[in-house]
């Protein structure tokens, strides 16, 4: 691998670590926000909702912008606005300006996904191209595991207000750097100069390109991976009563599960190469985590449920390393990976954005038990779907031969 190509993975994989964080703050602050500006569940479930909804619409307008403009440039937008929405939230915390700024801010930030995966189709080589986004995402889940350490501090520091201060600098910081650094500018002539004529996206490159099944299952893993990562300390603060801060230090464990995935994934991928049956052991695993989840969260076993949860999050994050790396990936000759990559992504945001009030909703009406049996139903439709299909496109893993 080229210098300049680590270099660009470095980047690649702060900028994630870092947005990520900026994405997950807020509901990781939700126990301390609620109490602060005493809200109900179900209306500040309407914030993240609509954030969820925006970032969805944006990934689908920009993962098309995404394919035909400057990606550089399109990041440096995201960083710096998504700095000024944390500190609007912070100056002025109401609920209108926050739902307001959080929704601006998502729809920005929905920017970063597609860009960084043009910039890998046009300078990183072919063969190191999955295993170089499978790093970035890796770093996003260490920002998710990071920002349920940072969220504490910031909690015992200054409350919710203090958390959404070293966010902004945090991005700044991030923005400066993607402006400023000059073997970046080698890396946009590549990414002008390589970027094929994008293929048209008819009817007959949607079914060979496998989009319907990546959409509705990308949808799905979005309700599961959000709807247990947002709500996952106050289910903890309600069902356990534990402390804010200790209900957000048990969330950090859900993320590390994910990164695990990525070591799962390739294990799975060479010793399972048949597509259909890896993904069948895949959700049957999940259906199992989230039965024991159920058990557990009824006999009272705080650490039970904690592992199920992980377990559960584990086996969603090896299904999207799928649906949403390696398949967008797989079809990078079509000049297309960023448009299907951001569609993807998009149908996994609306299903977070579904799963976001639906919980909620459930949880203030029928309790967390009937939330968990929720997540049981989710997890027994995936793998329904996955055995069913007649048949996916290709039998093999696209980058389990690498």
């Amino acid at each position: 691998m080229k210098r300049n190509e680590i270099k660009l993975i470095a980047l690649m994989g702060i900028l994630y670590f870092i947005c990520q964080i900026s994405r997950t703050d807020l509901g990781a602050s939700l126990v301390d926000l609620i109490a602060d500006l005493q809200l109900r569940k179900e209306r500040i479930s309407l914030v993240l909702t609509g954030g969820y909804i925006c970032y969805a619409a944006g990934m689908f307008v920009n993962s098309l912008l995404a394919d035909r403009r400057n990606p550089r440039m399109m990041i440096c937008i995201a960083l710096f606005s998504s700095a000024a929405a944390h500190a609007g939230i912070r100056l002025f915390p109401m609920l209108s300006v926050i739902t307001v700024l959080w929704c601006i801010c998502s729809f920005l930030q929905s920017m970063i996904w597609p860009s960084l995966l043009k910039l890998a189709e046009a300078n990183i080589a072919p063969e190191h191209r999955s295993s170089a986004m499978s790093l970035v995402s890796v770093a996003q889940h260490a920002g998710s595991l990071s920002c349920y350490l940072i969220v504490p501090a910031g909690l015992h520091l200054g409350g919710w207000r203090a958390v959404m201060m070293i966010t902004t600098s945090a991005c700044l910081a991030c923005g400066f750097a993607w402006a400023f650094a000059g073997f970046l500018k080698n890396a946009e002539k590549n990414t002008i100069k390589n970027t094929a004529h994008p293929e048209r996206m008819d009817s007959k490159f949607i079914f060979r390109s496998q989009l319907p099944l990546i959409v509705t299952m990308a949808c799905l893993c979005g309700m599961i991976r959000d709807g247990i990562t947002t709500w996952a300390p106050a289910y903890y603060n309600d069902s356990f009563a534990v402390t804010p801060t200790t209900a957000v230090l048990l969330t950090a464990l859900l993320p590390a599960s994910k990164i695990l995935a990525y070591v799962l994934t390739p294990f799975l991928a060479v010793r399972v190469p048949n597509f259909k049956k890896m993904l069948c052991i895949i959700y049957g695993v999940g259906i199992m985590a989230s039965g024991s989840l159920l058990v557990s969260h009824f006999s009272g076993r705080v650490f039970v449920v904690v592992v199920m949860m992980a377990v559960l999050l584990l086996i969603n994050g090896a299904a999207g390393i799928i649906y949403l790396i390696q398949l967008p990936l797989a079809l990078s000759g079509t000049g297309r990976t960023a448009s299907i990559a951001g569609i993807a992504d998009c149908a996994c945001y609306v299903g977070s954005a579904i799963s976001s009030f639906l919980f909620a909703w459930i949880a203030d009406r029928g309790g967390w038990g009937a939330t968990i049996c929720s997540w049981c139903a989710l997890s027994i439709l995936m793998f329904a779907i996955v055995a069913i299909q007649r048949r996916i496109g290709t039998e093999q893993m696209p980058a389990a031969n690498e």
